[in-house]
Order: structure tokens, then C-alpha cells, then sequence
């Protein structure tokens, strides 16, 4: 009678600890990384941001996408994704852009594409400009530096 070895019981536990740090790790990757300057003031959704340089990182995560913008200093904001219906795909070969709209003097971000990805994320104007639609400008784009592509 031939006996069968099985590995012992830490070796397992090694193997599906490794496999779910390591796979694990995609479940949180970045897709893009960035920069941008804000010309003025600007409404994003319903956060203020100052004119001035930023930094943004896209993140995968386990319950979808994450849009994460940084001051110089390291102050942080998560951007929220709209919902799907304000999410379109597009050819990769646009550039990377933020789109800004001014009505009633208010600014906003009416779109980010990452161009790399070719994925747009739409936002509504906020409430003054939806309300005010005077003294409208044309839409502004503002290019982004994406850092490795």
C-alpha cells in the first residue's frame, strides 16, 4: 500500500495567504496619474477648488473607480464618479483634458477624458448655473499631463 503525502497544513496557508496579498493588489490599481492647473475658481460637483496646480490619480477599487485630486500642499479630495450614464468611452487617440464651463460667473467641470483610456466622465452644472444660464462662456479645455503616457 503506497501512502500519499499531502503538503503540511502552514505550507497551504503560505500559498493562499501569498495568492490573496498579490492578487489582492489589482483589485486596487491605479489607471492613471496626472497633473492639471486651474485657471480660476472651480466647482467640481460640490466641492470649491482654488485656481492653482493639482495632481490626480484614478484608482481601481473593489467597488469601481475613484478619482483622487491633490493640492501642492497634500490636501485631498475624492472627486465622485458620476454614475454610469455620465460615463462614455471614446477612441484612445483624444488627448487627456478637463473641460470647464462658465455660466452666471461660476465655473464648473463639465467633463474629465483620460485620453490614454479613451473613458470620459460626465458631470452636471451645479445648481447657480443650471438656474442662471446667463453670461455664458465657452467651454474651456485644460490639458493634462499623464504622467507615464
Amino acid at each position: 500500500m503506497k501512502l500519499v503525502r499531502f503538503p503540511k497544513l502552514s505550507t497551504l496557508l503560505l500559498i493562499a495567504c501569498s495568492a490573496l496579498v498579490f492578487g489582492g493588489s489589482s483589485l486596487n490599481a491605479q489607471i492613471s496619474r496626472g497633473k492639471f492647473t486651474l485657471p480660476v475658481q472651480t466647482h467640481w460637483g460640490t466641492i470649491v477648488m482654488a485656481p492653482g496646480p493639482y495632481s490626480y490619480t484614478l484608482d481601481r477599487t473593489t467597488v469601481g473607480l475613484m478619482l483622487s485630486v491633490r493640492t501642492p500642499r497634500g490636501k485631498l479630495s475624492l472627486i465622485p464618479i458620476p454614475t454610469t450614464r455620465g460615463v462614455s468611452t471614446d477612441e484612445t487617440f483624444r488627448p487627456s483634458m478637463l473641460l470647464l464651463e462658465t455660466q452666471g460667473g461660476e465655473t464648473t467641470v463639465r467633463s474629465i477624458h483620460f485620453g490614454q483610456l479613451g473613458v470620459t466622465l460626465h458631470y452636471r452644472a451645479s445648481k447657480v448655473s443650471a438656474h442662471d444660464p446667463g453670461q455664458s462662456s465657452p467651454n474651456k479645455q485644460l490639458p493634462l499631463s499623464v504622467a507615464g503616457g
